[in-house]
């Protein structure tokens, strides 16, 4: 998945996705360099190499 597509999906869904959608995320873009979660926010952020960055919540479906 490339980082467009990525940032579709968080603009579309309100940068809340759901466990699924993340985990096809993580799986199929060899664009994400560093992914973390903040426990005591809540959410989660991804970086990748062509320079895209969310800051975002997982929820489950």
């Amino acid at each position: 998945m490339y980082s467009y597509e990525i940032d579709s999906i968080m603009k579309q869904n309100d940068y809340t996705i759901y466990a699924n959608t993340y985990i096809n995320i993580c799986s199929t873009s060899p664009q994400i360099i560093r992914t973390h979660y903040e426990a005591f926010g809540g959410y989660f952020e991804i970086w990748t190499e062509d320079r895209y960055y969310w800051k975002f919540r997982v929820v489950k479906e």
